[in-house]
């Protein structure tokens, strides 16, 4: 170098080399693996694009970044579209990116609507072939990723919603390598050995690179084959896999698929428990309403002092035995008095043979009289046995129709009982002041005070206007 060569400062180099590159390098397309990436709080996005020998730094502003549908990773195979740009600050280039595509991508679009036209055309999607969930599982089985969140989420609202369930667990891997015949094989063993009544496929988000394992053909032929119900969860709800449209069904999230093989156990038991608490207080009304009733029917007269219905019937007894017993010694008193008239007699006639006979006679009166009387007692006796038996029958006879009245008297006071009316919706009007039953419109004045008797209390109100058949209150 001579001493005349020309001397430029740092800022005259890089601006030379930022006019030559740029100039150069208009447009670029590269791709290459995402490291080190950062999103600023401008929206700006910074990261390195790399391969095995080397590395580049590229910026994204927000004005192109906002057309992303999902930002990329580090890991990330992409193709970057954009311009060459040095920046003089750091004395380094750069690329200017103004768009990302993930590299491959459209392969596997490509081979993804292949396999969904295939198994389209097959019916295996048809909603109408769909196994429906059981009503009350009795064994979980879950195919997912033994570590992380999404067997957590599982037994957490199981554990929290579900009264009783049995959980079995096939350890798989999600995605990667391998994944997808580990998914086959755990939903072929689940069958083949009857494990579970239904069955969860779960794993977290990811990008279609991650959850490609369930769009593999081994695995959504054994979804289909599978006789256990299968619901998948896998990936967010924008994330739709081949495995997702051949299950019996989608669940948006692990939780949510937990939900769903609850649901139907939890509203049955939600209804149980409501029908013992609806039974238990109709029990006690009931038992209520037949403890008021009985009560009611112990207050009754008849029970209370039974003896007051038969002293009627004692005292009638007592007035027949009274005149049973006058009749007899009226009978008596006539027999003697006939005895005496017939000695008087006797005693007039003097002759001896007169009075022999008289004697004779008096003895044959004295022995047709005791005879008499005694046939007479015997068949006041009987008349009395009969009386009596008639009595009894009388009785006997009042005192069925007694208990008859007295049944339907009670069944007819039950019906017409003033609560049974005010359980049918009808109001007993009493005059608050004198507290008696008002019947009638004349019975009412303006301003007066009333009380209205209901089926469950009383409630008091004024009579404001009086109409032929209405009676306004206020």
């Amino acid at each position: 170098m001579t001493t005349s060569s020309l001397v430029l400062t740092v800022s005259e180099l890089t601006r030379a080399i930022k006019f030559q590159l740029e100039k150069q390098f208009p447009f670029v397309a590269v791709q290459g693996e995402v490291s080190n990436f950062k999103k600023q709080a401008s929206n700006h996005l910074y990261f390195t694009l790399k391969d095995q020998a080397a590395q580049i730094q590229c910026v994204m502003f927000s004005s192109d970044a906002r057309s992303l549908k999902t930002l990329p990773k580090g890991g990330d195979l992409v193709e970057i579209k954009g311009e060459l740009n040095v920046y003089p600050p750091r004395g380094n280039y750069q690329v200017i990116v103004r768009s990302i595509q993930q590299a491959g991508l459209g392969k596997l679009l490509l081979m993804l609507e292949e396999r969904k036209k295939k198994y389209l055309q097959k019916g295996w999607f048809d909603q109408n072939k769909k196994k429906p969930l059981p009503k009350n599982p009795q064994t979980i089985g879950v195919i997912s990723s033994p570590t992380g969140s999404v067997i957590s989420d599982i037994l957490q609202i199981l554990k929290r919603r579900a009264h009783s369930f049995h959980l079995r667990l096939y350890p798989v891997k999600v995605q990667g390598e391998g994944a997808a015949s580990q998914v086959s094989s755990a939903i072929d063993a689940f069958n083949k050995h009857k494990l579970a009544d239904v069955l969860i496929i779960a794993r977290g988000g990811g990008s279609m690179e991650d959850l490609w394992a369930f769009n593999e053909e081994c695995v959504i032929e054994s979804i289909h084959r599978s006789d256990i119900p299968v619901i998948t969860a896998i990936g967010h709800e924008t994330d739709t896999t081949l495995a997702d449209l051949v299950a019996d069904l989608r669940a948006p999230t692990p939780s949510a698929a937990a939900e769903l093989v609850i649901e139907e156990t939890e509203k049955k038991w939600i209804f149980l428990k409501d029908t013992q608490e609806r039974l238990d207080h109709a029990q006690k009304q009931i038992i209520q309403r037949k403890k008021e009733h009985l009560e009611t029917v112990l207050q009754h007269p008849y029970l209370l002092y039974p003896n007051r219905f038969l002293r009627e019937f004692d005292q009638k007894l007592d007035e027949m035995c009274l005149r049973l017993s006058q009749t007899t010694t009226e009978a008596l008193q006539k027999a003697q008095t006939e005895i005496q008239r017939k000695n008087i007699k006797l005693q007039q006639l003097n002759p001896t043979l007169q009075i022999q006979n008289g004697l004779n006679r008096l003895k044959l009166i004295q022995s047709q009289s005791s005879l008499l009387a005694l046939n007479l007692i015997k068949k006041e006796m009987h008349n009395l046995k009969q009386i009596q038996e008639k009595l009894d029958a009388k009785l006997a006879s009042i005192l069925q129709t007694k208990k008859s009245n007295f049944k339907t008297l009670s069944t007819h006071l039950q019906a017409i009982h003033p609560k049974k009316l005010l359980e049918k919706g009808y109001t007993i009007l009493f005059d608050e002041k004198e507290n008696s039953v008002i019947v009638s419109t004349r019975d009412l004045h303006p301003k007066q005070s009333v009380k209205l008797l209901l089926k469950d209390g009383a409630a008091k109100a004024s009579v404001t206007e009086i109409r032929q058949g209405v009676v306004c209150k206020t």
